[in-house]
């Protein structure tokens, strides 16, 4: 569908094919995209948006949400951490380590418990051959992982530590490698001793995205699904008290959109929706027409003659 034919697809007709031919297939299988969804108004979008996440998080999915009215996302640290702030990091660690003890034999207690003297006492083993055992499995798992990247890799081992040795010297770590992925950390200092660095930025923050995602289906998940908001940058004058954003601040949101395009090579299982509004379309002063970059990855050659083409990137949504 190209945006200037007009054509519109139902809604309930989207939703069943995003589930179908992406949530059920191509994410699932370890495929990662775009798509934008333009819709009659802000309250319109914000709705798709929540049946997208439903149909997402009832097939297992991580679902996170990202809107421009409370998050600058055109700042790529913002909307990566605003991510960061809803996947369940401590659910997602402890999946993953159970799935990767059953791999080295050590079939975790039933009652949940993933620290070495619980697992020796299970395996009957010595807690020191133990210890041995799941630093061998980080090393092996996760940092010798180079899908996800460098300062990834080490936090999620500090997060798997602190599951393994739970003493407070640990937890308190994994306390700051949370807030770190949140970019909630005071200081950068607090993780010297993870090796960490540099706090999430505009230089790491993709990465660090598409790592999550990757760890998201090591821990047993399907992918990552991502709703993101954009009505707010598409409106010169939001009819509500919310933030205002400058043309200028609609254009990095543009190019950071045209950036995940982009990168989906790099990504495993994720869908990230963009959602907005049909000002998007139609503005001459700040929508798509003004970003050739973006228009021209989503503007779609595939025609039906009166029909649009439901896996088109960019789809108008509404009744």
């Amino acid at each position: 569908m190209s945006a200037a034919d007009g054509l519109a697809i139902r809604p309930d007709e989207w939703v069943s094919v995003l589930t179908r031919e992406y949530l059920d297939g191509f994410v699932r299988a370890g495929g990662a995209l775009v798509r934008v969804a333009v819709c009659p108004s802000p309250a319109e979008a914000a709705g798709l948006g929540e049946r997208v996440r439903a149909a997402g998080a009832g097939r297992g999915f991580v679902v996170a949400h990202v809107d421009g009215a409370t998050c600058r996302a055109h700042l790529v640290d913002r909307l990566v951490a605003e991510v960061g702030k809803q996947v369940p990091w401590d659910e997602l660690t402890g999946d993953f380590l159970r799935s990767a003890l059953r791999g080295r034999g050590l079939e975790p207690p039933e009652d949940g418990r993933l620290d070495t003297g619980a697992l020796a006492e299970r395996r009957g083993w010595d807690e020191r051959l133990v210890l041995q055992e799941v630093r061998d499995l980080l090393t092996q798992e996760v940092m010798r992982d180079y899908a996800l990247c460098r300062e990834f890799r080490l936090a999620a081992v500090q997060l798997c530590r602190a599951l393994l040795e739970p003493d407070p010297q640990q937890q308190e770590r994994a306390e700051h490698v949370k807030a770190w992925l949140r970019r909630e950390l005071p200081r950068i200092g607090l993780l010297r001793d993870t090796f960490i660095f540099q706090a999430v930025n505009r230089h790491n923050a993709r990465a660090i995205f598409n790592s999550t995602a990757t760890f998201i289906r090591k821990a047993g998940r399907p992918g990552l699904l991502v709703t993101l908001d954009i009505s707010r940058y598409a409106l010169a004058r939001p009819a509500d008290e919310g933030p205002r954003y400058s043309r200028s601040a609609a254009m990095d949101m543009y190019e950071s959109v045209r950036q995940f395009i982009d990168e989906t090579d790099d990504a495993t299982g994720c869908l990230l929706l963009v959602l907005t509004v049909r000002e998007f379309l139609e503005d001459e002063q700040r929508g798509l027409r003004t970003y050739p970059a973006l228009e021209m990855r989503l503007w779609d050659d595939v025609r039906g003659g009166n029909r649009p083409d439901p896996l088109a990137p960019m789809l108008r949504v509404w009744e």
